[in-house]
């Protein structure tokens, strides 16, 4: 699976592959594609708390929100 250049914005917090880095961000790798969509509506609502994903999720377009969604939730 190829990285796509939007997904390297997740990298500095979740890691390269989508691995987690502890003590900073849990791991989106194989990450449902549903449930990260419902989580990013969600933090850019601010229905869900977090540090710094309410104010990152509210700059992506849907379309790249599903972009993000289909490719961490083929990583294993």
């Amino acid at each position: 699976v190829r990285t796509p250049l939007i997904a390297q914005g997740c990298a500095g917090c979740h890691g390269q592959s989508g691995e987690g880095i502890v003590g900073a961000a849990p791991p989106i790798a194989g990450y449902g594609r549903d449930a990260m969509v419902a989580s990013f509506s969600a933090y850019a609502a601010n229905e869900r708390p977090g540090t710094i994903m309410n104010r990152i999720a509210r700059g992506y377009s849907d379309a790249e929100i599903a972009a993000l969604a289909d490719y961490f939730s083929s990583l294993r």
